[in-house]
């Protein structure tokens, strides 16, 4: 769980570019989407006149637009415990969710070593889906890192990344599922409080 979290939050760097107007955006295919948001977060991240921290609060910024959080979320939780938690439970868990997975890419910020992104291919395209296959590539790996995008909106969003045949919905997803099987919705909200309170 450790490197798809890693390389996730790494390669999906997903950034709302000031410059681009909101027409422009409703054009993008998805791989155009994440290739030009990709670049403009490397270049922050190659900035070496921002300090860490600086950058951390940039692409906090910047990374927000384009998950969909809420949906990460809920297909993260499954269908069945998803229907077993309150509305304002609901509630608190997507916020909860989102401030973690922020605050996992702010942590593995420093892992980031001039990895070069490759786009490969894009499968299963629709008018609202697709998936993107990209490489992340080093010296040392090459990591397969592919994207699933929905078109909300008019504007492609990411919700879920697969890091060498694994998905980090389906990850997240075994975690809370085992919290669940043994306690309830309110453990898991608990467990989500413990994790940020410690990272703080």
């Amino acid at each position: 769980m450790k490197h798809i979290v890693i390389y996730s939050l790494l390669g999906c760097v997903a950034i709302q570019v000031t410059l681009w107007g909101t027409e422009k955006q409703d054009t993008l295919s998805p791989e155009e989407t994440l290739r030009l948001r990709l670049d403009a977060a490397v270049a922050v991240l190659r900035d070496d006149r921002l300090d860490l921290e600086t950058k951390s609060e940039k692409i906090t910024e910047l990374i927000t637009p384009l998950f969909d959080f809420p949906l990460m979320g809920k297909l993260a939780l499954g269908r069945e415990h998803w229907q077993s938690l309150s509305a304002e439970q609901r509630t608190d868990f997507t916020a909860l969710f989102t401030v973690h997975l922020k605050n996992a890419y702010r942590k593995k910020l420093m892992l980031y070593t001039d990895e070069q992104i490759v786009y490969k291919s894009v499968l299963n395209r629709s008018a609202t889906r697709a998936e993107v296959l990209t490489e992340l590539v080093s010296e040392e790996n090459q990591i397969d890192v592919s994207y699933k995008l929905r078109k909300i909106e008019g504007k492609w969003k990411v919700y879920d990344v697969t890091v060498q045949g694994v998905s980090l919905r389906k990850s997240y997803e075994a975690q809370f599922h085992e919290i669940l099987s043994k306690g309830t919705p309110a453990d898991l909200l608990a467990a989500l409080r413990n994790q940020e309170e410690e990272t703080e």
